[in-house]
């Protein structure tokens, strides 16, 4: 079967292939492009070149990850996350995500196998620095990353910056249960001293999350026992409420005020718990 074009090329006409045999029918409809189009298509696939280039030298800390998970946990803690790459050196096997943090723009990705390999993480470190040629330094971190935010506010990250929904980084860390990143955040004077809401929501946030390890960090730096938080609720309540068994022994043997109750209903954490069913022995009901 010959293919043959309905008109003869000229700048800017439309374009359409047609099939010579009659008898023939195409599959699918053949879309139909100006010249005008094909060069808008091409500008902006040069657009796109053109930001990955820019994207690739702009990228200066690599943070290298253990697993996907940790690769997940660790996105929360960027102020933005930045486009993916949409083409890589075609030897390149990794995932990465893009972000930054503060002034500092971040490339994540993370270990293909499921345990840390010595010979596969120099491999990853070398693949991203040739991805990202001017990548400064590269981090692997295995559980957490303190490590990383000690590095990034040595370098002057704003440890204060608020993401999209106001919440600022030692949020995140309480969120996400980073103990780590909550220590190196903690060691900054201008994070010791958070907002009031914050103050008043840290030790609640990780209770609900069933953060056990990072209910008992805020506690031994000075959380408040009896801060409530945006219900108006003291954490003993909301323990009590959510049938977290460790954490309310956590907080009694922390000399939490066992009939303390909350602001806006006046209910006890006794009340709370006869209301309830079965307890979970850390970790939030689902």
């Amino acid at each position: 079967m010959a293919l043959t074009l309905a008109d003869s090329y000229q700048p800017r006409s439309s374009l359409a292939i047609f099939a010579a045999n009659s008898c023939c029918t195409l599959p699918a409809p053949i879309s139909v492009f100006t010249l005008s189009n094909i060069q808008s298509n091409l500008s902006a696939i040069d657009a796109q070149i053109s930001l990955e280039r820019k994207a690739s030298k702009e990228h200066t800390v690599g943070w290298i990850c253990a697993l996907p998970k940790g690769q997940t946990a660790a996105t929360v803690m960027l102020d933005q996350v930045h486009a993916n790459l949409i083409s890589k050196p075609p030897k390149d096997p990794d995932t990465y995500t893009l972000g930054s943090m503060g002034q500092h723009n971040i490339v994540m990705t993370y270990l293909l196998k499921r345990q840390i390999d010595p010979s596969q993480a120099t491999a990853v470190a070398e693949q991203i620095v040739f991805t990202f040629p001017l990548i400064k330094f590269t981090l692997l971190v295995e559980k957490g990353s303190g490590a990383m935010v000690r590095l990034l506010l040595d370098h002057g990250a704003d440890s204060q910056l608020a993401d999209e929904r106001g919440h600022e980084r030692l949020f995140t860390a309480i969120n996400s249960g980073n103990v780590e990143a909550a220590a190196a955040l903690l060691e900054i004077d201008s994070v010791r001293n958070p907002s009031k809401s914050a103050q008043q929501s840290m030790l609640t946030l990780a209770i609900k999350k069933g953060h056990e390890a990072m209910s008992n960090f805020l506690l031994d730096h000075g959380a408040h026992l009896d801060h409530e938080d945006e219900d108006g609720q003291v954490s003993l309540c909301v323990a009590a409420e959510q049938g977290i068994l460790g954490a309310v022994r956590l907080l009694l043997e922390n000399s939490a005020y066992v009939d303390t109750t909350d602001v806006e209903c006046g209910r006890s954490p006794l009340w709370h718990a006869a209301g309830r069913g079965p307890c979970s022995p850390y970790r939030r009901d689902a």
